[in-house]
């Protein structure tokens, strides 16, 4: 219990990793009882500080409902700005959102692009999928990543 201790007096001097690392353990249970509201808050917190590991969990808590209500606009918003810090896990979710929501072709674009950069940081499920999206390689995605500013 002293562990988790040190984690709450680090997490609330502001140590994005502690916070993070105390969401998790909310979310999971470990060392703690399982209590999803106070993982979201320590994920945002971490979030708003520009964490990326923050912003990444924060999105999938609202991509899939876990202790907020289900908000695809706030995930996107989340898993954007980690997808944006290169982190693989954000830029796969952020584009399978994007692959699940309207079928419009910006999107289908904008899903394969992300997906294919997390593709490319070894992330064995986007390769699976990017495999699936390759008929939409043929698009000109270095002049989509000027237009997004990547």
């Amino acid at each position: 219990m002293s562990d988790i201790k040190e984690l709450i007096n680090r997490a609330n001097a502001g140590d994005a990793d502690a916070q993070n690392e105390l969401a998790y353990a909310y979310e999971e249970g470990n060392g703690v009882p399982q209590d999803l509201n106070l993982a979201r808050q320590w994920y945002e917190k971490a979030a708003l500080q520009g964490d990326e590991y923050g912003q990444c969990n924060l999105g999938i808590m609202y991509l899939y409902g876990q202790g907020v209500p289900k908000d695809d606009s706030k995930a996107e918003e989340w898993l954007e700005k980690s997808a944006r810090q290169g982190n693989a896990q954000a830029q796969f979710n952020l584009g399978a959102l994007l692959l699940n929501g309207p079928s419009k072709a910006l999107s289908l674009r904008k899903s394969y692009l992300w997906i294919s950069m997390a593709a490319e940081q070894g992330l064995e499920q986007a390769k699976e999928v990017k495999e699936r999206l390759k008929h939409l390689r043929d698009y000109d995605y270095d002049a989509l990543k000027e237009m997004m500013g990547l």
